[in-house]
């Protein structure tokens, strides 16, 4: 039905209100885990349409970023977004740079 419309007014869109429970359902759903040489990666993507609600996720998941401790020398979370132009798919994404010591 909305397939045509090409101004959308976020003022009229409800207030996004993240909560642990609709997070973990929506991870289930649309997310993604993984490593990248050996350094772990989550990512989420939507829509460019949806960039506020992927925003609001990022927010939400910033507020609740603490280092890991299961490696070696894990770096802070690194949280980005990005934009495929050819699909018009935002990508967030949360990736830990980890350091090992190889002996």
């Amino acid at each position: 039905m909305n397939s045509g419309r090409n101004v959308i007014n976020s003022s009229l869109m409800l207030t996004i209100t993240i909560n642990p429970f609709w997070l973990l359902g929506f991870i289930a759903a649309e997310g993604k885990f993984g490593l990248k040489t050996l350094s772990p990666y989550f990512q989420l993507a939507q829509h460019s349409r949806n960039l506020i609600l992927l925003e609001a996720i990022a927010l939400y998941l910033k507020s609740l970023v603490k280092p890991f401790t299961f490696s070696v020398k894990p770096s802070s979370p690194v949280i980005g977004m990005t934009l495929n132009k050819r699909t018009s798919v935002s990508v967030l994404s949360i990736s830990i740079l980890m350091h090992y010591m190889i002996t």
